[in-house]
């Protein structure tokens, strides 16, 4: 296992952070609590203000995780829609595929300045700083873009390893139902539900996105872990030869 602000993208792509997530922050616990920094207000924070003050939905990410920059307009819509009934923050981590423009992080300023860069590029809601060592990241589970919404009790209601904006909304209006339903007294219990939808997940996509802010070096990083790579393949994950191939040909083909 690499260094936290591993300078290169690990051969073994972190995979205990994935094998772990089933397990962390789960559904109706507790949602872990800590220190932020509020890149606006310059002042650090406890990340539980923002439940305690209204349901919140917490994404996790850095400008070096394309899917971050997918998922930026779905996620204005939704802040658009229901900024009035719930909280909207992102919490910046650690540089997922650190390349010759952004480079991986030694110090909580260089961070402050790769996150005000993620919010003049992508991000519209409030940006939140994790500690230069992951706090907030590894309590959630260390994934490179994981989606939380936490209730005005501190529990966890949802939880997701990939950030989708669709699924977002569909909860959303279910948890805005379930209120409605307990304001008129109607009696309501809650359930346990799994599971796995599957998203978009446009290589290519996120490749250039990734290749036009972090550089060449992230795109190559990444194809060396995948050649190395060989753990279980699963049908929505980016690994192995074959797609350390894949991304070879696309990159001789880029101008940069």
């Amino acid at each position: 296992m690499s260094a936290y602000n591993y300078d290169t993208f690990p051969l073994d792509f972190d995979m205990q952070a994935f094998i772990d997530f089933p397990n962390i922050a789960n559904a109706g616990t507790k949602a872990p609590d800590g220190k932020v920094y509020n890149l606006l207000t310059k002042k650090l924070e406890q990340l539980s203000t923002y439940w305690k003050e209204k349901t919140t939905i917490i994404e996790f990410g850095s400008v070096t995780w394309s899917e971050c920059a997918l998922a930026a307009p779905g996620f204005d819509k939704l802040t658009e829609e229901f900024e009035d009934k719930f909280n909207f923050v992102f919490i910046y981590t650690r540089e997922a595929h650190p390349g010759e423009k952004i480079p991986h992080l030694t110090s909580f300023e260089q961070k402050l300045e790769h996150a005000k860069l993620m919010t003049e590029k992508y991000i519209n809601r409030t940006m939140l700083v994790d500690s230069l060592d992951g706090d907030m990241h590894h309590a959630y589970g260390r994934l490179p873009n994981m989606t939380y919404i936490v209730n005005r009790y501190g529990n966890v209601i949802y939880k997701s390893d990939w950030t989708d904006p669709s699924t977002i909304k569909m909860v959303l209006d279910h948890y805005l139902d379930e209120r409605e339903m307990l304001a008129k007294k109607i009696r309501a219990t809650p359930y346990y539900v799994e599971w796995q939808p599957m998203r978009k997940n446009d290589t290519e996509e996120f490749m250039t996105i990734l290749l036009n802010d972090a550089g060449p070096k992230a795109i190559k990083d990444f194809i060396n872990s995948a050649n190395h790579y060989n753990g279980p393949i699963q049908s929505n994950s980016s690994l192995g030869k074959s797609m350390g191939k894949k991304l070879q040909d696309w990159l001789e083909k880029q101008d940069y």
